[in-house]
């Protein structure tokens, strides 16, 4: 135990398994005072969970919409910040920073956060195809944890011609008539 100023004391021992400690303090008169029996036990920091709330799942837009993507994160520990990534038919991968934490503050447990796809200023043509996922990090030191979402993908076309079998068959097709 080292003393960290007058009336503080620091005490550290490496938590592999549960212990138990007592404080017993003593004046320099010679009295003492016992405390009660404390134990400490230790949890493991679990990495981070992310998932897409909106859409859940593929879609298919037309190339001058706007479309929300939400994420939910949460972490045993708090989400310390929370990131969309996305590329557009492979051209140019997209990592915009959704949340972040502030770190006056204690991070928040969970999280939703999202972010408006402009596709026209994105200047997104038919036949395009996004591919996105969310990706959050916890708070874990000295090295950060991460997890990701599912990828999932919008597509923009006005017919699914040119839109691959296996990605049809993930998405969420309405057809009009």
């Amino acid at each position: 135990m080292q003393t960290v100023e007058p009336g503080t004391f620091r005490f550290a021992r490496p938590l592999k398994e549960a212990f138990t400690f007592r404080v017993r303090l003593r004046t320099d008169q010679g009295f003492t005072a016992l405390g009660a029996e404390t134990i400490v036990r230790g949890e493991p920091d679990l990495p981070p969970v992310v998932e897409a709330v909106e859409p859940r799942r593929d879609t298919q837009v037309l190339k001058d919409e706007t479309v929300y993507l939400e994420a939910r994160a949460s972490d045993d520990f708090g989400v310390r910040s929370v990131m969309l990534k996305y590329t557009i038919s492979g051209r140019e991968t997209h990592v915009p920073v959704l949340y972040k934490t502030d770190p006056k503050l204690p991070p928040e447990a969970e999280v939703t956060t999202g972010e408006k796809l402009d596709l026209a200023k994105l200047k997104v043509k038919d036949g395009d195809v996004i591919a996105y996922a969310f990706i959050a990090w916890d708070n874990r030191q000295p090295e950060l944890q991460a997890a990701r979402s599912r990828v999932f993908f919008i597509t923009t076309a006005n017919t699914l011609q040119g839109i691959p079998l296996p990605l049809q068959d993930r998405m969420e097709i309405i057809r009009l008539s």
